[in-house]
């Protein structure tokens, strides 16, 4: 009887392969984008994250005992709103590539801060050549392409306030935050194959991080100023993960 392996890969490491496979199966998705902050004293919500490229099963030829090194794509940070009117607008950060050996998936571009009296900021585009391009147009964040076998590209997070992050496979982009009188909510991050995006703030929030389990997945962006008048943080997005799996004995 055929038996199927695994291990599974959160932080870089390497992967020792057993002496007696010439051949895995990889799954790996980039680290997800971070989200923009939103402009004190304005009304526009930062943009929210795009998620990372990501790979499904491509075969990977190894040498029976040998090692392969493994980087996991680090998560890109939010934007940090500074503490008063006139603190820091800071966009968020793209996530890290991760990489298998010679193959690598990118990670998903972060979104941007909104733009002082103009507008809210764009939303961060999904990762990979084929990944969804950034959102300039207020909406809902969009779906990658297919790359190539095995390959797809990222999805883009939302800009714009109640908008959502693009959709991927079964999984639900972030939800947008809510309005007040003083302005709009942050658009929510791209979701990944592995969960949902992280919500956008509430006017007067910050973004939110998806689930850590969501490898991948875009942050959320910044909600508009509150009351007080002060920038917000955007969310984190998620940090990409490795899968290896391997026959015994092999096919």
């Amino acid at each position: 009887m055929t038996i199927l392996k695994g291990q599974e890969f959160t932080a870089s490491g390497t992967f020792n392969v057993p002496p007696e496979v010439n051949s895995v199966l990889v799954s790996m998705i980039g680290g997800g984008g971070g989200g923009g902050t939103s402009v004190a004293s304005e009304i526009y919500a930062g943009g929210a994250g795009g998620s990372g490229e990501f790979t499904f099963h491509l075969p990977v030829a190894v040498t029976p005992g040998g090692t392969v090194a493994v980087t996991i794509g680090a998560a890109g940070l939010g934007g940090v709103g500074g503490s008063g009117s006139t603190g820091v607008v800071d966009q968020g950060k793209d996530g890290g590539a991760t990489i298998f050996g010679q193959y690598q998936v990118n990670g998903g571009y972060g979104g941007e801060a909104a733009v002082s009296t103009i507008s809210d900021g764009n939303g961060g585009g999904g990762g990979g050549w084929t990944g969804a391009a950034t959102n300039t147009t207020t909406g809902n964040g969009s779906p990658g392409r297919m790359a190539a076998p095995y390959f797809f590209g990222g999805s883009s997070g939302g800009n714009g306030t109640l908008k959502s992050g693009g959709n991927c496979c079964a999984c639900l982009g972030g939800t947008g935050g809510s309005d007040s009188a003083f302005g709009g909510g942050g658009p929510g991050g791209a979701a990944s194959p592995y969960g949902n995006g992280g919500n956008g703030g509430n006017s007067g929030s910050d973004g939110t991080a998806p689930s850590s389990t969501a490898y991948g997945a875009g942050g959320g962006g910044a909600g508009s100023q509150g009351a007080d008048h002060k920038n917000r943080s955007g969310g984190n997005g998620a940090a990409g993960y490795c899968l290896v799996q391997w026959t015994v004995p092999p096919i």
